[in-house]
């Protein structure tokens, strides 16, 4: 048998690898006796009050039906019951033996248990990876539905699933296979997600916070897109109100949230609204696009090393007082009890810096242990491999073209390495082994 010629289910094998897995993704909520959670989690967790459109609808419609039984424990346990479902069939499509320590050592270095047990499905585009690369070896239409809900489930991850696309290409055989899965899966999305939007905002693309964040980039980014814009518009909502902008004029970190640093993220204060900031946004990239295209490049190449300095001014920022409580990693320091959350710790940035360190040295080791072994793997193996390191590579570009560089947009991709560093280590153990005879 082959990679790609899926083994039978053996349901009573692979009983416990699943509780395994699912006790270690669902541990940090566990522990800490409630979910992770940050300030746009209500409306991801299934409380019909808080599905609004305002960011993707997918995952809190697909928490509703669980709601009233599991209230804010849904979502993680749909991260952890999905993730744990597909790692269990990428084993066994790539023949990878689950080996519980190495398993257990590599969930926790790469910061999976604080996604799974977060509401929010930022883990959805590692379900949405492996799917796809699971659909590039044999077709199943269970990858191709999970897959599909989990690029509806946030805004990035069609972005970064179409940036893949020409690589698989150069990677895999028969061109017409790979477009299939790739539209599938797609569509897959599609279908999900409008009908969702449909019931719930009765609009099958509502307005989002999304080109918002966009024009924040480019605010801080690519400030000479502003002065470009305001000297063909002047009239532009954005250009009346610029002034409102100074106070946030030094305000150099944290691209996607530079808007609401200043009055104009507040309508409440003269500021715009997000119909106008969402505007301003797309005109903003077109602009700098057009005009300014050496400059929007220099502050994404920066913008994209800044996700492997450990001096980040996201980890740096979000342990400042003026910053308790915003995005990121915050979500495993700042609540007011729980083992994650105990404000007496004098000093938290050393647990960011820990996992920042752990989740860098499991890239270093992959890249380095898949380049010395990188022969002894198996063909399919090896395309594998090389298409979820370069989903890393796209999911931080896109994020440093189109937000900036915040940690959580990186770590939440490194779940791709627990089967990438599972395929090199049994490449390493076999090419250490002696020949037989």
């Amino acid at each position: 048998m082959t990679p790609g010629d899926a083994k039978p289910r053996e349901p009573r094998r692979d009983f416990y690898p699943a509780a395994f897995l699912f006790a270690l993704f669902i541990a940090p909520a566990a522990l800490n006796l409630f979910p992770l959670y940050m300030e746009d989690s209500a409306q991801y967790a299934g409380n019909p009050e808080h599905l609004n459109g305002l960011r993707s609808i997918v995952p809190g419609v697909l928490a509703l039906p669980l709601y009233p039984l599991l209230n804010v424990w849904a979502l993680p346990v749909i991260n952890c019951a999905a993730l744990a479902a597909v790692f269990l069939r990428f084993f066994r499509v790539f023949e990878i033996e689950f080996n519980y320590p190495r398993v257990f050592v590599l969930v926790l270095s790469t910061s999976i248990p604080f996604y799974t047990s977060f509401i929010m499905p930022d883990i959805w585009i590692v379900v949405a990876l492996l799917c796809t690369v699971m659909l590039l070896v044999r077709w199943r239409w269970v990858d191709v539905v999970l897959a599909g809900v989990a690029i509806a489930g946030h805004g990035s991850n069609s972005l970064i699933f179409l940036a893949l696309l020409p690589i698989a290409l150069l990677l895999f055989a028969g061109r017409a296979k790979v477009l299939a899965a790739f539209g599938s899966v797609l569509l897959t999305s599609f279908l999900v997600l409008g009908p969702a939007n449909l019931a719930v905002t009765h609009s099958l693309f509502p307005e989002n916070f999304s080109w918002s964040i966009v024009g924040s980039k480019i605010l801080n980014g690519v400030p000479s897109a502003l002065d470009s814009l305001c000297q063909v518009k002047g009239g532009d909502p954005i250009c009346v109100r610029r002034n409102l902008m100074d106070s946030a004029a030094n305000t150099q970190h944290l691209d996607d949230f530079y808007i609401w640093h200043s009055p104009i993220g507040s309508p409440e204060y003269g500021g715009l609204t997000r119909e106008q900031f969402n505007e301003a946004g797309r005109e903003l990239l077109e602009t700098a696009i057009e005009q300014h295209p050496l400059a929007l490049a220099r502050a994404t190449l920066l913008d994209f090393a800044g996700f492997y300095n450990l001096r980040n001014d996201h980890i740096n920022a979000y342990v400042s007082p003026e910053y308790a409580g915003k995005d990121n990693m915050q979500f495993i320091l700042v609540r007011d009890h729980g083992l994650f959350f105990d404000r007496g710790w004098p000093n938290k940035k050393w647990l960011l810096v820990v996992m920042y360190l752990l989740n860098n040295a499991t890239i270093g080791l992959s890249v380095f242990f898949g380049a010395r072994y990188f022969n002894k793997l198996p063909k399919l193996q090896r395309q594998a491999c090389t298409l979820l390191f370069c989903a890393m590579v796209m999911n931080d570009l896109v994020f440093a073209f189109l937000s900036g560089p915040d940690m959580r947009y990186h770590l939440r991709v490194l779940g791709v390495f627990v089967p990438v560093a599972m395929m090199i280590y049994s490449a390493r153990q076999k090419a250490l082994r002696p020949e037989a005879g």
